[in-house]
């Protein structure tokens, strides 16, 4: 019965730890958005020659 009464717990555990994940996995994919983003621009104007 003990046991029983702990589920709760362990429930708002795992949900918070979802968040915790959910939260580093979009960090993470913002920055490879962005940096994908700025290389894509960088080529588009021509490198570093371009002066601007």
């Amino acid at each position: 019965m003990k046991f029983v009464q702990g589920l709760p717990i362990i429930g708002i555990a795992g949900g918070l730890s979802d968040c915790v994940y959910l939260k580093r996995i979009t960090d993470y994919a913002e920055l490879k958005y962005r940096r994908r983003f700025l290389q894509d621009r960088y080529a588009a104007k021509g490198g570093a020659g371009n002066g601007g």
